[in-house]
């Protein structure tokens, strides 16, 4: 892990996933694991840097600004899901964001997760919470996503809020209040069991936040464009 606070902008040459640079690692313990400092860099510190990086006026940075704008896009999106905030630790081990939270998505839920690009349902409860909009019938997924948002009421709240480093909190304490609420236990995977079984009132309480946090994060993204991109 890189430890300076923000990764070095290079452009389309930079061909690296950054698989660091999508989430916020804040922990937190559900048992009396010692919790280490957060990561940097991480979607909080790029987001601010590639804010920056967008405002400049040089038009000889036109294409660098277009690299930096589709990841911008992109960590904007990613440190609004609740689970790119936070990895919860339990026996001193770290469950890397919930990856290693072991679920099982009961058989009348599965079709929801079932579409264009997976085949089977999530097993994992990050992939549960990335995959909640669902990826639509076969074919091209943008007309089903854009119709998704569509469908979805303006975010009212918290709209003016830029910080990115206040996002990533917010994601922290919604995973604390929801995503690892019942029927999730203290660990990756139950005592009696190997996974755990999600609930018809879990998916509906998972599903209302996936919408919410999607709609305050596109509203934010606009702002920030709007008041940064020259």
């Amino acid at each position: 892990m890189n430890s300076n606070p923000t990764d070095a902008i290079i452009g389309y040459t930079d061909t690296a996933s950054h698989g660091y640079w999508h989430f916020v690692d804040a922990g937190f313990a559900s048992d009396n694991s010692k919790v280490p400092d957060t990561p940097v860099p991480n979607a909080a510190t790029q987001i601010a840097a590639f804010r920056t990086a967008i405002a400049s006026n040089d038009p000889n940075l036109d294409l660098l600004k277009s690299y930096e704008l589709v990841w911008l896009e992109h960590l904007v999106g990613d440190i609004h899901q609740p689970l790119h905030g936070t990895v919860r630790f339990y026996q001193n081990t770290g469950d890397k964001g919930a990856n290693a939270v072991k679920i099982k998505v009961p058989t009348a839920m599965k079709k929801q997760f079932e579409g264009t690009l997976s085949k089977s349902a999530p097993s994992e409860l990050h992939a549960f919470w990335d995959d909640l909009p669902g990826e639509g019938p076969p074919g091209p997924a943008l007309p089903f996503a854009a119709a998704f948002a569509k469908a979805l009421p303006a975010a009212q709240v918290g709209v003016s809020d830029t910080d990115p480093n206040n996002w990533s909190m917010e994601s922290l304490m919604l995973a604390q209040k929801d995503a690892y609420q019942t029927p999730i236990g203290k660990g990756p995977t139950p005592p009696s069991g190997s996974s755990y079984a999600i609930t018809q009132g879990y998916y509906d309480t998972a599903m209302q936040d996936a919408k919410d946090r999607i709609a305050l994060a596109g509203a934010r993204l606009a702002k920030l464009l709007n008041e940064n991109l020259h």
